[in-house]
């Protein structure tokens, strides 16, 4: 089967990573991350990449890089070409040593390029390596925070965003630690993560739906609800623990309820939990089904009544739409986008 092209072009950033073959280390030493870097930092020289956010770990790496000309797959090919043969020579091995050629996914969302600093910053804190991000010394996130980033490292986006916040001249590190600390690390990777599966389809709505108002979320819900077929409904705009936080709020609350079917009643709370969890959190309705602890007919039928409510109640409609937008906000934040 051909390989699929890679979507590059000048200007675009990218997420980048590649791990070892059979979960054997990739890089056994301190001189092999230097090694590994130092190829990364001849790509920099050479005008072909900006590297603006990094983490390197015993079986993998990872990369935001930013590419330049548009010959990111030449230029990172090289990168790890360069780095293999190294290892292989230096540990007195051959044979292949990584999965194949690197991954890349485009980043073509500012919201998501956020999350996904944060989820670079905090792969040594998931894998048990360091209680911060700042504190693991083979990531950027330390030479942030000290800064002593190396001189490749480009630090134009990230302080552009630090200083869009209003960060006092000095504090750099400290804003830092507040631009990418995180509530749930594992919640930024299983959101990285369902990106990264689902392929890039959609993503160019993220940024539209966070600067929404609630009624701008209740049309890209109606939108959504008109496409959905069972299947996966598109890209997560939102993180589960986000939109149950949400609910569990307004849980206390909710008292009105509506049939849906063979004599049951289902609270508006219910209604709004699936079709949040099917819109905003981009889940099929086995899933929503799992989670919610209902049987798929019953989860079937709370969409479909769900989907109707939008559309003819307006108070409903209200509360599905604040829902989902104090769901954006309790994901992605507010601090630059507003409510």
């Amino acid at each position: 089967m051909a390989r699929r092209p890679r979507r590059d072009t000048p200007g675009s950033w990218h997420h980048v990573m590649n791990r070892a073959l059979a979960r054997r280390p990739l890089f056994e030493d301190r001189a092999d991350i230097r090694y590994f870097l130092s190829r990364l930092a001849r790509r920099v020289r050479s005008g072909e990449i900006e590297v603006h956010s990094w983490c390197v770990l015993t079986t993998h790496f990872h990369l935001m890089i930013r590419s330049v000309t548009g010959d990111l797959s030449p230029s990172l090919g090289l990168v790890q070409n360069e780095y293999v043969r190294y290892f292989n020579r230096r540990h007195r091995r051959d044979g292949p040593l990584v999965r194949g050629r690197f991954t890349s996914r485009l980043v073509d969302s500012l919201t998501y390029r956020l999350r996904l600093l944060r989820y670079i910053d905090a792969n040594p804190v998931l894998a048990g390596l360091a209680a911060w991000p700042w504190e693991y010394p083979f990531g950027s996130a330390r030479q942030y925070v000290l800064g002593t980033s190396s001189p490749w490292l480009d630090r134009t986006w990230v302080e552009a965003e630090i200083r869009a916040r209003g960060v006092r001249k000095g504090s750099f590190g400290d804003a830092y630690m507040d631009l990418t600390r995180t509530k749930s690390a594992e919640a930024d990777a299983a959101f990285v993560s369902s990106w990264l599966k689902r392929g890039r389809h959609g993503s160019n709505d993220l940024d539209r739906l966070v600067a929404s108002s609630p009624p701008g979320v209740l049309d890209w819900m109606l939108r959504k609800s008109a496409l959905a077929d069972g299947q996966v409904p598109g890209l997560p705009m939102c993180d589960l623990p986000s939109v149950r936080a949400e609910l569990a709020e307004y849980r206390t609350k909710a008292t009105s309820g509506v049939s849906i079917g063979r004599g049951r009643l289902a609270d508006h709370a219910l209604l709004a939990e699936v079709g949040l969890m099917r819109s905003m959190c981009g889940l099929t309705l086995a899933q929503v089904a799992s989670i919610s602890a209902l049987p798929r007919t019953t989860t079937q039928r709370a969409a479909q009544a769900c989907r109707e409510l939008m559309q003819s109640d307006p108070e409903f409609a209200r509360l599905i739409s604040e829902l989902g937008r104090r769901a954006l906000d309790r994901c992605h934040g507010t601090d630059r986008w507003g409510a």
